[in-house]
C-alpha cells in the first residue's frame, strides 16, 4: 500500500539499546525493510516509560489546614498518562474542592512529564499511601509515597485570665 505511515516500537533491556539502533541505522542505510521502503530518516531513539520519582513538597509533618503538594515524575511518549490514586482508590476530583492537578512537560528534559496532586487544606482523611500510576503504550509503573497528617497541637494558657498591675507615677496621684 503506498502512502502508508508505519512506526515500528522496539522494547527491550536497555543493555540491548545498541544493538537496536545498529539494526534500525542499517535498515535507514539500506532504505527498506523488506520489501517496505523507508521514506523518512528518522530513526530517533525514544525512552521507555520510566517513573523517575514521587516526591511531597513538604518534607516531615503535614498538619490539618496546611497545603501539601505531590510529585510525580516520569519520562515517556507525549501520548503518557498519569492517574492518582490513594490507599488504592482513584482520586476522583469531581467532587473534592479542595485538591487539584497539574501535568507540567518538562522544558529541558526531552519526554519528561510532571504530573501534580496538591491538597489545599489536608485533613485527617488525607493521610495514606498516594500511588501515582503512569502508562505509556500499554506498559504500566506505579510509585507511591506515605503522607501522614497530624492534628494541630491544641495551646492552652492557664491561668485563663491575665492580671496586669498598673504602676502609680508619684507625680500625678488620681482622687
Amino acid at each position: 500500500m503506498s502512502g502508508a505511515d508505519v512506526t515500528f516500537q522496539i522494547y527491550g533491556p536497555k543493555k540491548d539499546e545498541k544493538k537496536a539502533k545498529n539494526i534500525l541505522n542499517k535498515w535507514i542505510d539500506r532504505g527498506y525493510i523488506g520489501n517496505i521502503t523507508v521514506a523518512e530518516k528518522d530513526s530517533s531513539i525514544k525512552t521507555p516509560l520510566s517513573i523517575q520519582s514521587v516526591d511531597i513538597n513538604q518534607p516531615g509533618l503535614i498538619r490539618e489546614d496546611d497545603e501539601f503538594i505531590l510529585s510525580c515524575v516520569a519520562r515517556g511518549s507525549p501520548s503518557i498518562t498519569f492517574r492518582w490514586f490513594k490507599d488504592g482508590t482513584f482520586v476522583n476530583l469531581t467532587h473534592a474542592s479542595h485538591k487539584w492537578i497539574k501535568l507540567i512537560k518538562d522544558p529541558h528534559v526531552t519526554d519528561q512529564y510532571t504530573a501534580l496532586l496538591a491538597v489545599q487544606k489536608a485533613q485527617k482523611y488525607d493521610e495514606g499511601k498516594f500511588t501515582c500510576q503512569v502508562e505509556d503504550f500499554n506498559i504500566q509503573q506505579c510509585m507511591s509515597k506515605f503522607v501522614k497528617v497530624k492534628r494541630r497541637p491544641s495551646v492552652k494558657i492557664e491561668p485563663m485570665s491575665l492580671t496586669v498591675r498598673k504602676v502609680r507615677s508619684a507625680a500625678f496621684s488620681p482622687r
